[in-house]
């Protein structure tokens, strides 16, 4: 009786650490958000400095990489130290991310970028490499190498991976298209923008449309939008169609189309914030200022950690600013 009295009593307490440790857990967990929170902040303000603290407060009380957790502390701190100037910090922590994870493809890619920009060719195209390696078959990931020679002016030696994509393209019509673009094949471009329209790629409207209206084709881009209205269309669609109208500088349409697509019915969360931001974007370009920052502070209310947001209400406040004679 007393021997099972003991395993009753162990129980209990084993139970009672394991709640005492969870809430532990739980409550870093906690402040190691509102910790990336306030890093987010200071980041969009331009405080990298202060962004780094905060980060790498963060990731004293959440550093595990395999937690989604963790993984953005690493990341929004590699960031921070970027934007900072500091590379080789920048380096360091993406370094820390593959070496807990050496088929983190992004982590490679990310690195490889920061080569780049410290003109380390080299260490470059090796990253680029692991994180090709890690899943060949993803033609996207050569575009957007490619995409990163263009920006640090190598130009020519990302055209390699173009030449893959158009090699490997298959039925991928969506890559071959904007690889096909980048080379300058235009027209070979739209069929295949098309070609993946009619695969069901609604996301391919968009550079198709663009791609029109740079060749002059005014008519056959106006068509194309028409033809994407007519669909059944989600807010992701809705999402895109808005981009279209902002591209193309036609903001009150863009308005109309945010609005209605705000009204439906079963929105999806991450829909709903890309409308949200669309909105608030739509009333820059009207420069209804005013609107446009009651907008952006209820965004923020919803969604705080959203730097680009906070950077578009410091605009939105400083485009109100009168001006100085």
């Amino acid at each position: 009786m007393q021997k099972k009295k003991m395993r009753i009593l162990s129980a209990a307490l084993l139970l009672a650490v394991f709640m005492v440790v969870t809430a532990c857990s739980s409550n870093r967990s906690q402040e190691a958000k509102e910790d990336r929170t306030e890093g987010i902040r200071a980041m969009a303000q331009g405080s990298y400095g202060k962004a780094q603290d905060l980060f790498e407060q963060a990731l004293e009380k959440s550093s595990d990489p395999k937690t989604s957790s963790g993984l953005d502390n690493y990341y929004y701190k590699a960031i921070a130290q970027f934007n900072s100037g500091d590379e080789d910090g920048a380096i360091a922590t993406y370094s820390e991310l593959i070496k807990a994870d050496a088929k983190n493809a992004d982590a490679h890619f990310l690195r490889g970028n920061v080569y780049l920009s410290k003109q380390d060719a080299g260490s470059a195209e090796t990253d680029f490499g692991q994180a090709l390696q890690i899943d060949p078959s993803d033609l996207s990931r050569r575009i957007c190498i490619y995409e990163s020679y263009r920006k640090y002016g190598q130009e020519e030696k990302g055209k390699d991976q173009l030449q893959y994509v158009l090699d490997h393209e298959g039925e991928d019509y969506l890559n071959g298209a904007k690889a096909k673009d980048y080379l300058g094949q235009s027209d070979e471009a739209v069929s295949d923008y098309q070609a993946a329209v009619r695969t069901g790629k609604n996301e391919a409207y968009r550079p198709l449309i663009a791609l029109l209206d740079r060749q002059q084709k005014r008519e056959e881009a106006d068509a194309a939008l028409e033809e994407y209205k007519q669909k059944k269309l989600s807010g992701e669609d809705y999402h895109n169609i808005v981009g279209i109208q902002l591209d193309r500088a036609a903001y009150e349409d863009a308005r109309s189309d945010v609005d209605r697509a705000l009204e439906l019915k079963g929105l999806k969360e991450g829909e709903k914030r890309k409308l949200l931001a669309d909105q608030v974007a739509c009333l820059e370009h009207l420069r209804k200022y005013d609107e446009a920052k009651t907008r952006a502070e209820a965004y923020l209310k919803l969604y705080p950690t959203d730097g680009q947001m906070i950077r578009e209400l410091k605009l939105i406040e400083y485009a109100q600013m009168p001006v100085q004679e």
